[in-house]
C-alpha cells in the first residue's frame, strides 16, 4: 500500500484529524492534508515521527502491508473503510438546507410581492401607491431572510473548507444509492412543481392574478428549493471535487509551488474554467433579476418568465462547465 493510503488508514483508526495529526507533529494542517493527497512527501523525521505516533516501523508505513491490532487497522481486510471523522456529511446536510431554504425564501420574497401588488385590482380601501409600498416591503423582507440564510451558511462552508480541505471517502455503496434515489425523488418532484406553476399561470393570470401569482410563487420556491437540495446532496458525495475545489483556492503562485507538474497544468486550468463560469454566472443572474425587476414596475404581468429563463441559462452554465471540467481531468 502507498504512504497516502497507510497514513490515512492509520489515522482513521485512531479517529484523529488532520489538525490533530498536525499539532502531535508540530507542522500545519496544510502539510498533512498535501501528504493525503499526495502533493507533498514529508521529510524522513517526520515519517519517524509518524511511524512512533501509530506504532509502526517506517517500512510499513512507506510502502507496506498494515495488517496488526495494535492500531485496529487491518489493510488486509476489505471490509475496512475510512470513517467520517471530521463530520462532514453531517455538515454539508446542515449547508445543503440552508442553501437551499435561502434561495426558496428569495424567490418566494420576488414572485409573492407580485401577488401584493394585484391587490391594487380588488376593492380593498387601499390606494396603489401603499401596496407598492407593501409589496416592496414583502419583497425586501423575504430577500433579507433569505440573504441570512444563504451568507452565513456559504461562510461557515468556507471556514470548514479552510479547516479541511482534503476529506477521505467514507462513503459507502448504499451511502450513495440512497442519495442517488434521494436526488432523483427532488428533481421529479421539484421539475413537476414548477410545470404546474407555469400551467397555472397561463390558465388563471387573468381571471385571478393574485391568487395564481400566490400559487406561483408557492410551488416555484418549493420547486426550485427541492431541486436544490437534491443537487447539493448528490455534490457532497463527490469527495473527489470537493478536494479539487479545495485546491482551487490556492492561488496561481502556489500552484506552481506543486511538485507534480502534470497536476499543476490540470489545476490551472480548471481554476481558468471556475472562474469564467462564476463570471457568466453573475452576469446571468444580475442581469436576468434586473430585467424581471423593469418589467414587474412596468406593469408587465409576465414579469417572472426572465426569472425562469436565468434558472435554465444558470443550470446550463454549470452544466457546461462541469463537462470541460471533467475532460480536463480525464485528458490529464
Amino acid at each position: 500500500m502507498s504512504f497516502r493510503e497507510n497514513l490515512q488508514a492509520l489515522r482513521s483508526s485512531k479517529n484523529m484529524t488532520q489538525e490533530q495529526l498536525a499539532v502531535l507533529l508540530g507542522v500545519s494542517r496544510q502539510s498533512v492534508a498535501k501528504w493525503e493527497a499526495e502533493k507533498s512527501t514529508p521529510e524522513l523525521e517526520k515519517l519517524n515521527a509518524i511511524a512512533k505516533i501509530f506504532g509502526v516501523s517506517l517500512d510499513e508505513l512507506i510502502n507496506g502491508e498494515i495488517s496488526f491490532t495494535k492500531t485496529g487497522v487491518n489493510k488486509t481486510d476489505k471490509t475496512q473503510r475510512a470513517q467520517d471523522v471530521i463530520g462532514y456529511d453531517a455538515f454539508r446536510k446542515k449547508h445543503s438546507v440552508r442553501i437551499s431554504l435561502g434561495i426558496a425564501l428569495i424567490i418566494f420574497g420576488v414572485f409573492f410581492s407580485g401577488t401584493v401588488s394585484e391587490l391594487s385590482s380588488y376593492n380593498i380601501g387601499l390606494s396603489k401607491d401603499m401596496i407598492d409600498i407593501m409589496s416592496g416591503l414583502v419583497m425586501s423582507l423575504f430577500i433579507i431572510l433569505g440573504l441570512v440564510s444563504l451568507i452565513p451558511s456559504g461562510l461557515k462552508f468556507s471556514e470548514f473548507r479552510k479547516a479541511h480541505p482534503y476529506v477521505e471517502n467514507f462513503y459507502n455503496k448504499s451511502d450513495y444509492t440512497h442519495v442517488r434515489k434521494l436526488f432523483f425523488a427532488s428533481l421529479i418532484v421539484g421539475i413537476s412543481l414548477l410545470f404546474i406553476s407555469l400551467m397555472l399561470m397561463l390558465a388563471f393570470t387573468d381571471a385571478y392574478p393574485a391568487e395564481s401569482l400566490a400559487a406561483f410563487a408557492v410551488l416555484v420556491a418549493c420547486g426550485v428549493g427541492l431541486i436544490t437540495y437534491g443537487v447539493m446532496r448528490l455534490s457532497a458525495l463527490d469527495i473527489d471535487e470537493y478536494n479539487i475545489q479545495s485546491e482551487m483556492k490556492m492561488s496561481f503562485s502556489e500552484i506552481d509551488e506543486l511538485d507534480n507538474e502534470a497536476h499543476k497544468k490540470e489545476l490551472k486550468l480548471i481554476k481558468i474554467v471556475d472562474i469564467v463560469q462564476d463570471i457568466l454566472s453573475v452576469l446571468v443572474i444580475f442581469g436576468g433579476i434586473a430585467i424581471s425587476m423593469i418589467q414587474f414596475f412596468s406593469g408587465n404581468s409576465y414579469f417572472w418568465i426572465p426569472l425562469l429563463a436565468i434558472i435554465a441559462i444558470y443550470l446550463l452554465i454549470l452544466i457546461i462547465g462541469g463537462l470541460i471540467i471533467s475532460g480536463v481531468k480525464r485528458y490529464n
